[in-house]
């Protein structure tokens, strides 16, 4: 009976950062499922507004810069914090307008394509380099809780056998 009192145990301990086992711990909170949804909501017209924009300034679209504009979506729904979640789609607001007022001042021939403006699609690699650090940080952060649990665990049994 003692090594089942120990493996329930190191469950508990794994699991203690997630204790409510509802739907809703899988995404943190209604708040940030809503920030994730909003940002996912985002993602197929910012992939519709670079292809406007580079079918104009370059004469050809690239499809295959899709997954660029979706995976900080992605990585806001694997971390699932408040914070991180706003201040990406914050982001995401603000890139959208962005380029939407450059697909609009093309469409209109108001402005050039690297103009005094700058590069239309310039804060794409940004925001995707700036959600890769966040994910391998995130990544880091759960290896180093998974292993203090661990050696909670490890200390625990020493401690429990004595």
């Amino acid at each position: 009976m003692g090594a089942w009192k120990q493996v329930v145990r190191l469950y508990r301990i794994l699991l203690s950062p997630w204790e409510d086992p509802t739907l809703m711990a899988l995404f943190g909170s209604r708040l940030t499922l809503v920030a994730n949804v909003c940002a996912l909501l985002i993602v197929p017209m910012m992939i519709y507004t670079a292809g406007i924009i580079t079918q104009q300034c370059r004469g050809y679209e690239r499809p295959q810069d899709a997954p660029l504009y979706l995976l900080p979506a992605i990585v806001m729904i694997v971390i699932r914090r408040q914070l991180f979640s706003f201040c990406f789609l914050l982001f995401y607001i603000w890139q959208m307008t962005e380029m939407a007022l450059q697909a609009r001042n093309l469409g209109l021939g108001i402005q050039d394509c690297g103009d005094r403006l700058g590069e239309p699609l310039q804060y794409t690699l940004v925001l995707l380099i700036v959600s890769i650090i966040c994910l391998a940080i995130y990544i880091a952060y759960l290896a180093v809780v998974a292993v203090v649990s661990v050696a909670k665990f490890i200390a625990w049994a020493i401690k429990d056998e004595e």
